[in-house]
């Protein structure tokens, strides 16, 4: 009785990192332009934002804040759970700098692309969220054993949404990038979403 009854609707993109790419096609334009159109016809769903929310784990926490901020006007919530949330690459990066995200592979280009992957990046995405018109509520959650950049990049991604304004919550849970802790950390986040699911 904890958590209200709600859909979980999962789709399947792959190693995709949720943005539109010559790799995976437009994965992101499919998720916020076709996906949710059929969800609504095919569920019995509030059909809007403050009944929606959009959530991920891992490459999956990316995709949800970048879904998230990006259509502000389509969900209410954004739950993010060890999230890929790495700070924007300046212009000159030195190539060694680069190296470190080749696990965007083909989506970002080989050597990545820093145009693309800074267009892909979610503090530069939070940057230009609107100041004025709906604002979605943030759960972000990291375990204390995950790798460094994303237990790093989950707080400041916290601290970086509380300064633009919006109510954001940050959670530290036992555990490292596992199954395990994000089921842990899955509980409460619902717990959190299930006020704001209007």
């Amino acid at each position: 009785g904890e958590i209200p009854p709600l859909f979980a609707v999962m789709p399947g993109v792959g190693n995709s990192w949720y943005v539109d790419s010559a790799a995976f096609g437009p994965i992101a334009t499919v998720l916020s332009d076709d996906l949710l159109p059929a969800i609504d016809t095919k569920l019995p769903t509030q059909a809007c934002r403050t009944g929606r929310a959009v959530a991920g784990l891992s490459m999956g926490g990316l995709g949800a804040v970048l879904q998230g901020l990006r259509h502000p006007d389509r969900y209410g919530a954004i739950i993010s759970l060890s999230g890929s949330l790495f700070d924007p690459v300046p212009p000159n990066a030195d190539p060694a700098v680069l190296a470190r995200f080749r696990m965007f592979g083909p989506v970002l280009g080989v050597p990545i692309s820093v145009e693309r992957y800074n267009a892909a990046n979610p503090f530069l995405t939070l940057a230009a969220l609107p100041t004025q018109g709906p604002r979605p509520d943030l759960w972000v959650a990291a375990g204390d054993d995950d790798y460094p950049m994303i237990l790093v990049g989950s707080a400041k991604l916290h601290i970086e949404a509380q300064r633009a304004g919006l109510a954001s919550e940050f959670r530290v849970i036992d555990g490292g990038h596992a199954w395990g802790t994000w089921r842990r950390g899955l509980f409460d986040a619902l717990v959190w979403l299930g006020p704001r699911l209007k």
